[in-house]
């Protein structure tokens, strides 16, 4: 049962705190770089503080881990052990200082805060990157696996934090907002090729350094990721080709959009839900 306990808390503090990474960076980029002009913060503030949060609840899971159970999770000796004796710890000091400059620009009334929390929050997802299993491997992959998992991040981030941004209500004009669309859609065409080759080779070193003692549960959920990645990319294609540049045609048009765009942060949700199960099981 502390072992269910253990892994559950794994699984959300890992969960809520790439999601919200993964959602600053697209929310952040996208009004920052994209939209020029817009003061939607609220959703920048609740994500900056799921950020926290889920990092905080991150060093529990790691705590119940190496202890013994649940109870450890809170454990001050274990805690401070985990903080200044492992690799965990050092990565986890650094994404807090992160966190903590987040939590301050989103809560600032700076002007350009979006486009600081963009660079901020993109050198969180790049030292994400060189955590879990791409400090698994020897050899070239050793260097090359962090920088192929910072790729599929950043590209992911920018993909699923777009959608995010442009779900939420504009404070600009709708002529605006139809251009930032545009260049939001004209850049996704290389953050979707991003997230699917950098998802095969990473894939690829993972499964195939041990080719003969794979674990079929593990195999069975990256199918699925894989799926809904498929999927999500139907739907950019749909959009970017069909819907996109009709907005200007007719309001329906603008309707049809966002309605395939949160069925795409529905299978978005899902595919961070598939990749905090597959970061806490072993690929072999």
């Amino acid at each position: 049962m502390s072992d269910n306990i253990t892994y559950a808390l794994m699984f959300v503090a890992r969960a809520l705190h790439y999601g919200a990474a993964l959602a600053l960076f697209g929310y952040c980029f996208f009004n920052g770089f994209l939209l020029r002009g817009s003061s939607q913060d609220g959703v920048l503030k609740a994500l900056a503080l799921i950020f926290m949060a889920s990092g905080i609840l991150w060093l529990g899971a790691e705590a119940a881990t190496a202890g013994d159970g649940p109870t450890d999770a809170y454990n001050p000796t274990v805690l401070w052990a985990v903080i200044t004796e492992t690799a965990f710890g050092k990565a986890w000091l650094a994404q807090t200082l992160t966190a903590l400059l987040m939590l301050f620009l989103a809560f600032s009334p700076m002007l350009e805060k979006f486009r600081a929390l963009a660079i901020v929050s993109g050198l969180s997802l790049v030292a994400l990157g060189d955590t879990g299993h791409a400090v698994m491997l020897g050899g070239t992959w050793a260097w090359a696996l962090p920088l192929l998992q910072a790729l599929h991040l950043l590209a992911g981030g920018f993909w699923i934090g777009g959608l995010l941004a442009i779900t939420a209500q504009p404070t600009v004009s709708p002529s605006e907002w139809r251009m930032a669309v545009m260049r939001y859609s004209f850049i996704g065409h290389f953050a979707v090729l991003a997230v699917v080759l950098s998802g095969i080779l990473i894939s690829y070193a993972l499964l195939w350094s041990h080719p003969m003692s794979l674990n079929p549960v593990y195999l069975f959920i990256l199918a699925l990721k894989l799926l809904v990645v498929g999927a999500m990319t139907v739907f950019a294609l749909f959009n970017r080709y069909y819907v996109v540049p009709r907005l200007s045609l007719s309001a329906k048009n603008t309707v049809r959009l966002l309605q395939i765009i949160r069925t795409d942060l529905a299978l978005s949700l899902l595919v961070i839900i598939l990749v905090s199960i597959l970061g806490i099981l072993s690929p072999n």
